[in-house]
């Protein structure tokens, strides 16, 4: 099923799908001084509470905020909800969630330092990233 999302800017045409347990959207969005039309999935599992996005996208690579199976690490769990996303929050608010952490990917890919919050700990640049590898602030 294919909606149309409305932000505040544009509007996005999203492909949805549902299976046991698993709600998945498909979209394409623009990377602000970057990338146009980048394919995005995300994946909604449905089986545990609270569910929570994993989000992938088809950007060129950058491992600094990304988990091992390349999904998008956009915030911390261990922020109140006010601080992350959150169900209630709707998908016009998970889009642009994705579209902030994948402007900040660009940026890190540039070469400049991550220009948002990180989660506590040490977010090096690793070696084998194709894009930076490993060199930066």
């Amino acid at each position: 099923m294919t909606t149309n999302v409305q932000l505040p800017t544009r509007t996005i045409a999203v492909n949805t799908t549902a299976s046991a347990g698993l709600i998945t959207h498909r979209l394409h969005i623009d990377i602000p001084g970057a990338e146009p039309d980048v394919p995005v999935r995300l994946e909604l599992r449905t089986r545990s509470r609270p569910w929570t996005p994993k989000v992938f996208a088809a950007a060129p690579e950058c491992l600094r905020h990304r988990y091992e199976d390349d999904s998008l690490c956009m915030w911390w769990q261990g922020h109140p909800a006010a601080r992350r996303w959150v169900l209630g929050d709707g998908l016009q608010a998970l889009i642009h969630y994705v579209e902030i952490h994948l402007h900040q990917e660009a940026c890190c890919r540039a070469g400049l330092p991550w220009p948002g919050e990180q989660a506590p700990g040490e977010h090096p640049r690793k070696q084998r990233c194709t894009t930076c590898g490993g060199n930066g602030p």
